[in-house]
């Protein structure tokens, strides 16, 4: 085997090492899959109906709604809302990240008016990209 690489354990190719992601007690510091084998089992594995009903689960459960409430008290979270909201950029591209995410799963009868959204959004970062550079 070439130095610096390794075989993935999922899918037997000989890949280089960058494409594992860190684990600190394994002999070489690697993963033994790479990180698109591991990947793609993670979608396949939250698409899985156990899987969702376990999260719905736990993000109803009351101890995870009571810590999840002292976060979004804390300072530390304020401060970095305050650091957010302090970039219209930011703010306008992930609501243009979210509404093309939906627009890829709507259906039939919302995808116009998401589309819609969709071309608002690109309409204002052009705008406020315009007002940035010039």
């Amino acid at each position: 085997m070439p130095e610096g690489a390794k075989h993935c354990s999922r899918c037997g190719k000989l890949k280089p090492l960058g494409q594992y992601s860190s684990h600190r007690r394994s002999r070489d510091g690697r993963q033994s899959a790479c990180k698109l084998c591991t990947r793609i089992a993670q979608k396949l594995r939250s698409e899985t109906p156990e899987y969702r009903a376990s999260r719905y689960e736990y993000h109803r459960r009351e101890d995870v709604k009571a810590r999840k409430r002292a976060h979004n008290k804390s300072e530390g979270h304020r401060k970095s809302v305050e650091k957010y909201m302090a970039k219209p950029m930011s703010i306008l591209l992930d609501r243009r990240r979210s509404a093309a995410w939906r627009l890829a799963r709507a259906t039939d009868q919302a995808r116009e008016r998401i589309a819609a959204t969709v071309a608002a959004y690109d309409r204002e970062i052009a705008r406020v990209r315009a007002k940035e550079a010039g």
